[in-house]
């Protein structure tokens, strides 16, 4: 809701791209610290045309309405664009977007980087995982996306608490699905989503990009979208960390995201690297940088959208913008934008609880509201190219409360980005520490795959009920599947070691056993253990191995 702690916290944010940090000792005693020379404070440069209209808006009653808006267009038809159906499973709605090219990227990078890792690092020592290494498989792959998917679910202090043998806390699964040794040397080691000598954010976009291009592949979204930052929390060494007090996580890797109001669906995303931002070349160098985040981000969308974003982002040269490109725009406004009404810049503008005021440009093409809710010491302002200035009855927990539909419809299609947020951190692994920025990155683009494709199995499946949480246990028992019909198919795995005296076919034919004494003794060859020896005089003739007479001989022989 749009209330004055929304104010608050929309104000406390720095420029695009800027952190707070560090300015501590500009302000005050007149100058820079420790020189005396007074700082020149930036000052861009003033749009008179913008600066010109703030006296010219109009105040209109509630039957003011807005010019015809441009019609929706999208660019293909909204809704699931893949194969997916009521008939589709889990795993298959999963690889639709996690793909087998995905999985044999990962393959390739990992070994990849190996052999660069094992070149460098002769002669091995004995322990070390360069000596123990062995390339990764497809299936290897498949089980170590299982296994990071089930951390996320059951969350331990560091990685070696999954391979704990106390009582309390012991699971065998993780056993069986990997040696601690070995999932441990892909985890902290080998792992890498691109090449080996790939540096800066090269690093890790050509596997983001590859995802969104899956995304934007098998779902297109409805009419109204949201745009939006999506943090994520990182306090290690990085150039382009960002920090912003009044984030949840104050240190964080700063990125774009555009979802569907409707669903939630995330269906571009673009990171932030400071002034290597990959944002369209051919733009003014000029712009501002919201106008080149929301260039890039609806790039592959149609014309006719509804654009949803707070006022991070709204300035009158991107309501321009979007203009030009027949988008429409509802976001609310920084009093200390310029152009907007002159009432609400010059703070004059009183209201009292649940009241409002509506403003129009000349030209009817640009709707700005003042809205003060109950108990709000403060108004918010909304403005919009595509809501009339009308009155709606929404109802709330205990009273129907009657507000302006442009306030509204902000409420309740703002909130896309902000669904992802928070479905990605219900069980998510991408918080664990780690010096690799790229690594955070990589498993909170794991997280956001899973969510996108929880989706498509919700809209696939209306009679089903399938929360994420049963999603992402379904998700890992059909991976495990997975691993075990294909290796089911491979050439069986010769054993190390030397080979066995006593073959398995030759210890259960149906030739005659025979029980004889012998003067040596020696360890039983079924019940003896390293633990605890157990050792005997007697041993089968043909097979020419220690037995106990009774149990043991007749087991050996039996039991495959």
């Amino acid at each position: 809701m749009l209330h004055l702690q929304d104010d608050i916290t929309e104000a406390a944010r720095p420029e695009h791209g800027r952190s707070t940090r560090g300015r501590r000792g500009v302000r005050g005693r007149g100058g820079a610290r420790g020189r005396g020379v007074a700082r020149a404070r930036r000052v861009r440069p003033v749009d008179d045309a913008n600066r010109q209209l703030e006296s010219q808006w109009q105040v209109v009653d509630d039957s003011g309405t807005l010019r015809p808006a441009s019609r929706f267009r999208p660019a293909k038809p909204p809704g699931i664009q893949s194969g997916i159906n009521h008939e589709t499973s889990v795993i298959e709605t999963f690889r639709t977007l996690f793909t087998d090219k995905i999985f044999d990227d990962l393959t390739k990078f990992i070994n990849e980087y190996a052999v660069q890792k094992t070149a460098t690092s002769l002669p091995a020592r004995r322990r070390s995982v360069i000596y123990q290494w062995r390339p990764v498989t497809i299936n290897e792959m498949k089980k170590f996306l299982a296994v990071l998917i089930a951390m996320g679910i059951t969350k331990r202090p560091t990685i070696k608490d999954y391979w704990t043998i106390n009582p309390v806390e012991e699971c065998s699964w993780y056993s069986q699905m990997f040696p601690r040794e070995r999932f441990e040397a892909i985890y902290h080691t080998m792992l890498h989503v691109s090449s080996g000598e790939a540096e800066g954010k090269e690093k890790i976009e050509p596997f983001l990009n590859d995802m969104v291009k899956n995304f934007q592949a098998s779902y297109y979204p409805y009419e109204n979208l949201a745009i939006d930052e999506m943090v994520i929390g990182y306090n290690g060494r990085w150039k382009n960390k960002q920090y912003n007090a009044s984030k949840p996580k104050k240190y964080h890797i700063k990125t774009f995201g555009l979802c569907d109001s409707v669903t939630g669906f995330v269906y571009n995303i673009l990171m932030y690297f400071g002034s290597n931002t990959s944002y369209n070349p051919e733009l003014d160098p000029n712009y501002l940088e919201a106008i080149k985040v929301f260039e890039y981000l609806l790039r592959d969308v149609g014309p006719g959208h509804h654009i949803y974003a707070d006022r991070y982002y709204t300035s009158l040269n991107l309501i321009r913008f979007l203009q030009t490109k027949s988008f429409h725009y509802t976001g609310t406004v920084n009093i200390n934008r310029i152009g907007f009404p002159a009432p609400i810049r010059t703070k004059t503008l009183k209201l009292a609880h649940r009241e409002h005021q509506n403003f129009v440009t000349p030209d009817e093409d640009l709707l700005c509201v003042a809205w003060r809710d109950k108990k709000a010491k403060k108004y918010c302002t909304v403005t919009s190219t595509y809501h009339n200035a009308e009155q709606l009855e929404v109802q709330r927990k205990r009273e129907a409360v009657t507000m302006p539909s442009v306030i509204a419809a902000y409420n309740k299609s703002m909130n896309g980005c902000d669904r992802l947020d928070q479905a990605v951190s219900y069980y998510s692994q991408f918080s664990r520490k780690t010096v690799k920025w790229w690594k955070r990155v990589f498993l909170w683009i794991l997280e956001v795959v899973q969510v996108n494709a929880h989706i498509l199995y919700v809209l696939s499946h209306p009679d089903e009920k399938m929360p994420l949480l049963k999603f992402k246990r379904t998700l890992i028992d059909q991976l495990c599947d997975e691993v075990v019909v294909s290796d089911e198919h491979e050439e069986p795995k010769t054993k190390k070691g030397r080979p066995s005296i006593n073959p398995v076919i030759q210890r259960l034919s149906n030739e005659k056993h025979l029980i004889v004494y012998s003067e040596d003794h020696r360890n039983c060859k079924v019940c003896s253990t390293p633990d605890k020896r157990c050792r005997t005089s007697f041993k089968c003739k043909q097979c020419d191995c220690y037995l106990h007479p009774k149990v043991c001989f007749e087991q050996y022989h039996t039991v495959p």
